[in-house]
């Protein structure tokens, strides 16, 4: 076990702890205090890991084994997420997995939390052309039921997500964004209802014909290609 048992890392002067909640996947984040609620990083109720009482057998560095498990168990940190869950210990770090079940975990992936942080840095202002970028992607969206953003930079990410739904919710469609690998996705299931059922035949038609489940079609038989539905930040915004 490292010196640094702690899985933690510094956003804008936010200590942060990854931790794991019950009934999920995902990493999420919690925040130190100095609140008299503050818990620490192990779920004091249950045994110690075994990677721990297994060296407090062997006996060894005493000093060191008491700074370790003082760390571990320092009541520094918020009972919740930033997401507002209650949960159960920190996720295993650089130092390794200290319970049987555990996967080392080093990159929180709740969204909720993630967005939590997004608030704490400065709020980006308008570039041009950001209203003619929305504008586009929302045609895509109107005529294909989805679009995708590259190259978007982090600080207008959530600025740029917000003004998509809002420009597809003036004309009647709820929709989805996620981010994926650097790329921005806009999903509308209303928009996609929308589009004349012969043409989204045709869609599914293409893709099978594609995937070789039926046999390439004639000369005579037409197939419309799907147009490209991305759609490139730096094409419509100035950077200034």
């Amino acid at each position: 076990m490292t010196a640094e048992v702690l899985n933690t890392l510094v956003v804008l002067g936010h200590r942060l702890l990854l931790v794991e909640v019950g009934g999920g996947f995902e990493t999420h984040l919690c925040e130190a205090t100095s609140d008299s609620a503050a818990r620490a990083a192990l779920d004091t109720r249950r045994a110690l890991p075994d990677s721990l009482a297994d060296a407090l057998e062997r006996g060894g560095d005493d000093d060191r084994l008491d700074a370790l498990l003082d760390r571990l168990l320092d009541t520094a940190w918020k009972p919740t997420t930033l997401c507002g869950r209650a949960w159960d210990e920190m996720a295993a770090g650089e130092a390794g997995t200290f319970r049987r079940w555990q996967e080392i975990e080093l990159t929180p992936t709740c969204r909720s939390c993630l967005r939590v942080v997004d608030t704490w840095f400065p709020r980006s202002g308008s570039l041009p052309g950001i209203g003619v970028l929305v504008s586009v992607i929302g045609e895509k969206v109107e005529a294909f039921g989805s679009a995708w953003v590259t190259g978007v930079p982090g600080e207008f990410l959530e600025d740029l997500r917000k003004a998509i739904r809002k420009h597809l919710r003036q004309k009647g469609w709820r929709s989805q964004t996620m981010v994926g690998s650097g790329v921005l996705h806009v999903m509308s299931a209303d928009a996609l209802e929308a589009i004349e059922p012969t043409v989204r035949a045709v869609w599914i038609d293409q893709a099978i014909r594609r995937m070789g489940v039926v046999e390439q079609p004639t000369d005579d038989e037409a197939i419309v290609d799907r147009p490209r539905l991305g759609v490139a930040w730096q094409t419509w915004v100035l950077d200034e």
